[in-house]
């Protein structure tokens, strides 16, 4: 099981002006992750899911996290949908 803050923090350490919010799911190893990101400009929903399903890789190997659902959106979508 991987802490919340623990992933928070790699994700803002890799998309340093991201907005990201992480849910725990179920019992900790069913995590949501929000990021909203300039840096999803430009990329397809499938590239932005790679960009945060690599920063998790081996945590999805080693059983720590067993399921990660990901919400990638730039903030123009975001202030889209409002």
């Amino acid at each position: 099981m991987m802490e919340l803050n623990a992933i928070h923090d790699r994700v803002c350490a890799a998309m340093p002006s991201a907005q990201v919010h992480v849910t725990d799911m179920r019992g900790g190893d069913h995590i949501h992750v929000v990021v909203v990101s300039e840096q999803f400009a430009g990329m397809s929903r499938i590239q932005r899911h790679q960009m945060v399903h690599a920063l998790f890789q081996s945590d999805l190997q080693n059983g720590a996290i067993h399921a990660l659902q990901m919400t990638c959106k730039t903030p123009g979508e975001i202030d889209a949908n409002h």
